[in-house]
């Protein structure tokens, strides 16, 4: 009793992240935050500089392991919440940088929410001309292949 117990039995959904333990074992699981790799189940793990524990729910079993929540598309920016959107869906290139997720060429993820993905096309949003929060005004109003002009 005390010790972590690492989780051994199959897990019941294929699409349940992570799934990096092949074969855990109570030692891999005693290390717990060594690195990414470990699943544990009943402990939090004391990760390394840069990752951050979170936990998932799958089979009745809270399973917590570490996460660069700068650059895992699962867990961007945030343990809770959606995943980033898969590449090609919602104008998604399916993966996180600098905890956001990141977008297709010429467009962005303006609001900020991953339910719509990077909603905004860039080089034709005269509000986001070429970068969120770039504007199109006065002289040159229209926004042209990410440019604002006339």
């Amino acid at each position: 009793m005390g010790q972590p117990v690492c989780a051994t039995a199959p897990l019941c959904s294929a699409s349940f992240t992570p799934n990096p333990c092949a074969t855990p074992t109570l030692s891999t699981c005693t290390v717990c935050g060594t690195n990414t790799n470990p699943e544990c189940v009943g402990i939090t793990p004391t990760c390394n500089t840069g990752l951050t524990a979170c936990s998932t729910t799958n089979c009745g079993q809270t399973y917590n392991t570490c996460y660069d929540l700068t650059t895992t598309a699962a867990r961007c920016g945030a343990c809770s919440g959606a995943s980033c959107p898969a590449s090609g869906t919602s104008n998604s290139a399916g993966g996180c940088a600098l905890s956001r997720c990141t977008c297709q060429t010429g467009f962005g993820d303006c609001n900020t929410s991953r339910i719509d993905g990077c909603e905004t096309n860039l080089n034709t949003s005269a509000t986001r001309c070429g970068a969120c929060g770039t504007a199109c005004t006065g002289a040159t109003p229209n926004c042209v292949s990410g440019v604002c002009s006339a």
